[in-house]
């Protein structure tokens, strides 16, 4: 294991070990992608803000 990652139920980070820089972070197996400074997760074509728990962009359908 290169890193290590703990979170809130909606995402938001509460510890982190090791060096690897994923940015497949909270749920990446499901497409969940961190955008890094912005804060938010990219889920497939919205983004999600962990700090408020919902989307912050519409659904693209």
């Amino acid at each position: 294991m290169t890193s290590r990652l703990t979170t809130e139920a909606f995402g938001n980070t509460v510890a982190q070990w090791g060096s690897n820089a994923n940015p497949y972070r909270f749920a990446g197996a499901w497409g969940y992608r961190d955008d890094g400074d912005a804060g938010l997760l990219h889920v497939g074509a919205r983004y999600y803000d962990p700090q408020v728990g919902r989307f912050i962009s519409r659904d693209a359908v």
